[in-house]
């Protein structure tokens, strides 16, 4: 269910609430907790069940799963981004025998990140169902440099990253890594 769904499904009581709180979208409904909504909103249990189910939907949401992907791994934040993955995933990047299990995930992107400074630049998300899609460039590419590019697509259910795979050029990545190092 998108917002605007829920919106119109509301009652005009609870619709006056959210247009006074400027709220217009699911994001702007994480500030506040279940309780804080249903007694500001005074709806029933039918409508604040609406909401409740909407708001878990867009939270788990792959294309929201993976927001937060890049953003721990614009940070470098290997536990941040083990945190995203089943325990039992896999990570498979096709330069790079597969990764399985999410503890051996994070120590992969630890490992990474201790080696390259890695910045992914959003080019494109496509979401199907379960599945998302990101493609996108290092924050190093330009009309000089094209840089490292490339292409994951990643399997989510349940809010989790199951199955993730990955396409990039291996030597523009290890010539990255040169130039990274040897800045040092």
């Amino acid at each position: 269910m998108d917002f605007d769904t829920l919106y119109n499904q509301l009652p005009e009581a609870a619709k006056r609430a959210f247009d006074e709180r400027r709220i217009t979208s699911f994001r702007d409904l994480q500030d506040f907790t279940d309780v804080e909504i249903s007694l500001w909103l005074g709806v029933g249990k039918y409508s604040f069940k609406k909401i409740r189910v909407a708001r878990s939907e867009w939270t788990t949401s792959p294309k929201v799963i993976l927001s937060k992907w890049v953003e721990a791994f614009n940070k470098q934040n290997p536990d941040e981004l083990a945190e995203l993955y089943h325990e039992d995933a896999t990570n498979h990047q096709v330069a790079n025998a597969p990764v399985v299990g999410k503890q051996n995930i994070r120590k992969m992107f630890a490992e990474e990140f201790s080696a390259a400074k890695m910045v992914c630049i959003v080019e494109n998300i496509f979401e199907d169902g379960e599945w998302v899609i990101l493609e996108w460039r290092d924050a190093a590419c330009s009309e000089a440099n094209p840089g490292l590019r490339g292409c994951g697509f990643f399997h989510i259910v349940g809010g989790k990253i199951i199955f993730q795979r990955g396409y990039w050029d291996k030597l523009s990545f290890l010539n990255q890594r040169t130039t990274y190092t040897n800045s040092r």
